[in-house]
């Protein structure tokens, strides 16, 4: 599993995106204040906004909550 955090993933995520907090805070239906206290894990988003913050960046559920790509997250599920 990655060591990085789901703050940590948001970010670098959105800015490979070339977006601004404000620019994903419109796609995910929140305010620019969420978008950046999510990224410094002052708070947690919940699973409907974490659903949103995937879809809205073209990301699996799986790697923006856990860090792991291709289905390897299922695959320590079942360890």
């Amino acid at each position: 599993m990655s060591s990085s955090s789901l703050g940590q993933r948001l970010a670098a995520v959105r800015r490979e995106c070339r977006l601004k907090q404000q620019d994903l805070a419109r796609k995910i239906a929140v305010s620019g204040t969420h978008v950046g206290r999510y990224e410094r894990l002052e708070n947690q988003p919940t699973l409907d906004v974490q659903k949103r913050m995937a879809k809205g960046l073209s990301l699996s559920l799986d790697y923006l909550v856990l860090g792991e790509k291709d289905g390897v997250a299922a695959a320590h599920l079942g360890d």
